[in-house]
C-alpha cells in the first residue's frame, strides 16, 4: 500500500500539476474526521465534516467504495503502526524528492489532504524538518501551530462558522497569515457548476475588519510566493484565500449556507 498520491489523483492537484509545471506535487489522503474509527480533524465542526471534498457526502469516496476503503486502511496504519507508517512516509518522500531533482522539479507535498494532523510535531514524525529541500502544505483549523512550523511548511488557516474560531482567524489576517473562506453565490451550483460562483474582491468579516480575497481556487498550492499564495499587504495584513463552496447536490449545498460554513455572497 503506498501512502503518497501522485498529482493526477486528486482533480485539484491535478489541474495544479498542469498549470505550475515545475512543481512535482504528492498528497496523503486519510480519511477525514473521525470516519476511519480515528480522528485526524480535531477541530473539525459538524458543518465541515458534512461538507468536506474527501467524505462520504461530496468527493469521489462518496462515488467509488474502495477510495473510502483505502483511506480508511492508511488512517489506521498511522493510528495501529504509527512508527512503521512514518518511516514508509519518509522513504515514499525521499524517492519523490529524487525523481524531483532528476527532472529539476520543485517537490511539494501536502500531507493533510483531508485531515489536519501536526506532522511537525515529534508524535508524528517531524516529517517537513526532514525534508529541508521539499515544500510542505496544508490547511489547519489548529490555530495554536502558528508561529512555530518550519519555514519550508505553509499552512493556510481555515475560517469556520464558530465564533471563537473567527476571533482567531482575524487575529492570524492582522499579523500577515493567510486564511482561507469558502463563499457561495446564490443559485443552482452544485455539481461541475461550483466553479462559476463568483468571489468578492474583498470582504468584511463579522467584526468589521476588510481584507482583500485572493481566489484560491486557480492552484491548490497553498504557498506564499510569487505566482501562487500572496505575501502580506504593505500594511502588513494577511489576504483572504477565497474558496467555491463545492457541493454534490442542491441539499448539502443549502446546509453548508445554512450552517455558516460558506459565506453568502449574492
Amino acid at each position: 500500500m503506498n501512502l503518497l498520491s501522485p498529482s493526477h489523483y486528486n482533480t485539484k492537484t491535478d489541474k495544479t500539476a498542469g498549470r505550475h509545471l515545475q512543481f512535482r506535487i504528492v498528497t496523503l489522503s486519510l480519511a477525514p474526521a473521525n470516519s476511519s474509527g480515528r480522528q485526524v480533524c480535531p477541530n473539525a465542526t459538524p458543518s465541515c465534516v458534512r461538507a468536506c471534498v474527501g467524505g462520504v457526502n461530496v468527493g469521489l469516496a462518496s462515488i467509488f467504495p474502495k477510495i473510502r476503503e483505502a483511506r480508511e486502511r492508511k488512517t489506521r496504519y498511522f493510528f495501529e503502526h504509527r512508527a512503521e507508517a512514518i518511516a514508509q512516509l519518509c522513504a515514499e518522500i525521499e524517492r519523490e524528492q529524487a525523481k524531483s531533482d532528476d527532472d529539476e522539479m520543485q517537490l511539494a507535498v501536502r500531507l493533510n489532504c483531508f485531515s489536519d494532523l501536526r506532522f511537525e510535531s515529534k508524535a508524528w514524525g517531524e516529517i517537513p524538518q526532514r525534508f529541508p529541500r521539499a515544500l510542505f502544505y496544508d490547511y489547519s483549523k489548529d490555530y495554536g501551530r502558528a508561529g512555530s512550523l518550519p519555514e519550508n511548511y505553509h499552512v493556510c488557516w481555515s475560517w469556520t462558522e464558530r465564533p471563537a474560531d473567527q476571533v482567531h482567524c482575524v487575529r492570524l489576517l492582522l499579523a500577515g497569515q493567510n486564511v482561507a473562506v469558502v463563499f457561495a453565490t446564490v443559485g443552482n451550483y452544485a455539481g461541475n457548476a461550483a466553479l462559476r460562483q463568483d468571489l468578492p474582491k474583498r470582504w468584511k468579516t463579522p467584526s468589521g475588519e476588510t481584507f482583500e480575497v485572493h481566489d484560491g481556487d486557480r492552484s491548490d498550492l497553498r504557498i506564499v510566493m510569487p505566482g501562487l499564495d500572496p505575501a502580506p499587504s504593505r500594511s502588513g495584513r494577511g489576504k483572504v484565500i477565497g474558496l467555491r463552496l463545492k457541493s454534490a447536490n442542491t441539499l448539502s449545498r443549502n446546509q453548508a449556507m445554512e450552517s455558516g460554513f460558506a459565506i453568502v455572497t449574492g
